[in-house]
């Protein structure tokens, strides 16, 4: 399944579940040049797969997160990619699609803490969207240390979801660049235009 295939089947499960109700408040963040925009982070991951090939060897990119401004992250969850389609701004252009993975973020001092929505298995192949609250520390401008899933947590039940153990395990993010990335801010802001001129109809 491709990129933009992935987009639109977590998408669709966004769109008819609801989008979570993310309870971290955006606010303005001094702090926020300490991370870069030009680009993405990747989670760095040593773990093997069933294949036995280690997922940072296997996948080019793996769970992309971007930093829109200064309070809004947008955010692919776990998925893996074999290239840079997630660098390149085309496969943005309609930012609707999207808006059920943009959460917020703020930053204390060095720490970073994000809201960000998730999609959980609630029973068997049913899966529904959650806020899920994250935590690391920016270690320089390149890379997030320790990031990992905090309480509160979400609902959705651990025995449906073998990866809950791995959201909380402490991970780094390392930053690739794509200069391209810089664009996501005015897609965002359109796209958020445009949903409540439709709303007003």
């Amino acid at each position: 399944m491709g990129f933009i295939d992935w987009v639109l089947f977590i998408s669709l499960i966004a769109s008819v579940i609801g989008a979570p109700d993310r309870k971290l408040q955006a606010s303005k963040n001094s702090d926020y040049v300490r991370l870069r925009t030009d680009g993405l982070y990747a989670l760095y991951d040593t773990s093997k797969m069933e294949c036995g090939e280690i997922v940072r060897n296997h996948y080019f990119i793996y769970s992309p997160l971007v930093f829109i401004d200064s309070s809004k992250v947008f955010w692919l969850s776990y998925f893996g990619y074999f290239n840079s389609d997630p660098l390149l701004i085309k496969n943005y252009k309609d930012f609707k699609r999207f808006q059920g993975h943009v959460g917020k973020y703020f930053i204390n001092q060095d720490t970073l803490l994000a809201s960000l929505p998730i999609g959980l298995f609630v029973n068997g192949m049913r899966e529904r969207m959650y806020e899920a609250h994250f935590q690391g520390i920016i270690k320089n401008r390149d890379t997030i240390t320790n990031w990992h899933m905090i309480p509160p947590y979400p609902n959705g039940k651990p025995r449906f979801n073998n990866n809950y153990t791995f959201l909380k395990t402490h991970h780094t993010m390392y930053f690739v660049e794509g200069k391209e990335l810089l664009g996501l801010d005015s897609l965002c802001q359109k796209s958020v235009k445009e949903v409540s001129v439709k709303d007003k109809k």
